[in-house]
C-alpha cells in the first residue's frame, strides 16, 4: 500500500512540477528515497507471510504453504570388505581350543636313583646299562578340526666297553660306550569325521633321528648328575669315561596313515581310547632305504568319584630302520586346575623290546623296566 500511495503522489505532483521551473533533487533527497526503499524491502522480506489485498483494501496475511517432503536415496559404492586371514595353523586345525606341553624324563633307576641310598632295595634298581636315561619335551596344538605336534627326545643306551682288557681307567672311572639317540618329530592329525563319541582322522609324521657316541644332551646330563652326586652329596656314585665306538647315523622318516579316538562312558567310569596305524619310508646318511610301519593303541580310565586321578596305558609295535620293536607302558597322573591352566604330574613304568635295548642291555637281562617322571601343562 505504501508503494501504491507513493506512486500516486508522484503521478499527481508530476504535472505541477513540470509546469513550474524544474529544481534538481539534492543528495539528501536521493539518500532519503533510497533508504525508504531499502526499509520497505526489509519489512516485506522479514514479514514471514505473503501480503495480499482484499477487495475492500484490507491487507491479509497469507500463511505460506509448508514445503513438500522429499525422500533422497543415495547409492554409495563401498570397497569390498577384507576377510580376516586365518593363520597357517588355524587353516589346518580349525578354531584353536587348547595347548599341551609335556616334560618327560626317564631312567632305568627307580625315581632316578632315589632308592640307591637303601642297601636292601639296591637289587631292584637299574644298572646304567641298556636304556639308561632320557628326557624330552612334547608340545601339541589342539583345534576343532585337528592337531599339530612337535617332540624333541634324547635317550641314551649304554654298555661297558673294556680298553686293552681293563674295565676301569687309571682314576677308577668305568669305560662306557654311551649311544645317544636324538629325535625330532613333527606330527599332524586332520579330522575327517567328528562327534561327541568319536573322531576319525588322517595322520602324518616327519621324523629326524640322530644316533651318536659323541652326545651332548642326555649323556651330558647323566655325566653331570653322577659327578654332582659324588662331589656335592658325598655319595658313592659310579663315574664313567665315555668311549666312541661307532660313527654317527642320521635318518629321515616320512609316514602317513589313519587313526580313531573313542570316548566311552560306563556308568561312573569314563574311558578314552585311541588307535592309529602309520606306514612310510626312511633313508639314512648311507642312503639305506627302509620301509616303516607302526601300530599304536592306548587308553585312559577315570572314575567320577576321583576325576583328578587317571590311569593310562599304551602299546606299540613297529618295524623299520631301527628294527622290530614292541613297547608298552602304564602311567598314573594327578590333575590340578589353577585358573585356566591344568597341571598333571605323572609317574609311570615302560617296557621296551627294541634292537638297541637288546644290543646295549646286560647279558641275560637285556630288557629292563624304564621309569618315567614328568608333568603335563594344558592351557
Amino acid at each position: 500500500m505504501k508503494i501504491a500511495t507513493t506512486l500516486f503522489s508522484f503521478v499527481f505532483i508530476l504535472p505541477i512540477a513540470v509546469a513550474q521551473e524544474f529544481t534538481e533533487p539534492s543528495e539528501s533527497d536521493l539518500m532519503a528515497v533510497n533508504l525508504n526503499f531499502i526499509k520497505m524491502t526489509e519489512e516485506i522480506s522479514m514479514s514471514g507471510a505473503k501480503l495480499d489485498c482484499s477487495e475492500d483494501g484490507v491487507v491479509e496475511a497469507v500463511k505460506p504453504e509448508p514445503p513438500k517432503e522429499r525422500t533422497i536415496n543415495c547409492i554409495c559404492e563401498l570397497p569390498p570388505l577384507k576377510e580376516s586371514k586365518s593363520s597357517l595353523f588355524e587353516s589346518f586345525i580349525g578354531k584353536y581350543e587348547s595347548s599341551e606341553l609335556d616334560i618327560i624324563t626317564g631312567n632305568d633307576n627307580i625315581l632316578h636313583g632315589f632308592i640307591q641310598g637303601y642297601d636292601n632295595l639296591k637289587e631292584y634298581d637299574g644298572n646304567d646299562r641298556g636304556r639308561t636315561f632320557g628326557g624330552g619335551i612334547d608340545y601339541t596344538l589342539n583345534g576343532a578340526d585337528g592337531k599339530l605336534g612337535i617332540k624333541l627326545d634324547s635317550t641314551g643306551f649304554a654298555r661297558f666297553t673294556p680298553q686293552n682288557g681293563w674295565l676301569r681307567a687309571e682314576n677308577g672311572d668305568y669305560y662306557l660306550n654311551y649311544r645317544e639317540v636324538n629325535t625330532l618329530k613333527l606330527t599332524a592329525d586332520k579330522y575327517i569325521s567328528k562327534d561327541e563319541a568319536s573322531k576319525t582322522f588322517v595322520t602324518g609324521e616327519f621324523k629326524f633321528t640322530n644316533e651318536t657316541d659323541n652326545g651332548n644332551l642326555s649323556r651330558s646330563v647323566q655325566q653331570w648328575w653322577h659327578k654332582a652326586s659324588k662331589d656335592a652329596l658325598g655319595r658313592n656314585v659310579i663315574q664313567y669315561r665315555y668311549m666312541v665306538e661307532e660313527k654317527d647315523r642320521n635318518t629321515i622318516s616320512l609316514l602317513g596313515g589313519f587313526g580313531k579316538e573313542w570316548v566311552i562312558n560306563l556308568g561312573n567310569w569314563k574311558c578314552d581310547l585311541d588307535a592309529k596305524v602309520k606306514f612310510g619310508m626312511s633313508v639314512d646318511n648311507k642312503k639305506v632305504v627302509s620301509g616303516e610301519i607302526m601300530a599304536r593303541a592306548g587308553g585312559k580310565l577315570q572314575h567320577s568319584a576321583l576325576p583328578w586321578l587317571a590311569l593310562s596305558t599304551w602299546i606299540q609295535k613297529s618295524n623299520g630302520f631301527q628294527g622290530m620293536s614292541t613297547e608298552s607302558g602304564v602311567m598314573l597322573s594327578v590333575e590340578k586346575k589353577i585358573s585356566n591352566v591344568i597341571i598333571k604330574p605323572f609317574i609311570g613304568i615302560e617296557h621296551h623290546r627294541t634292537e638297541l635295548d637288546r644290543k646295549y642291555g646286560t647279558d641275560g637281562k637285556p630288557y629292563e623296566k624304564y621309569h618315567v617322571l614328568g608333568v603335563t601343562i594344558k592351557y
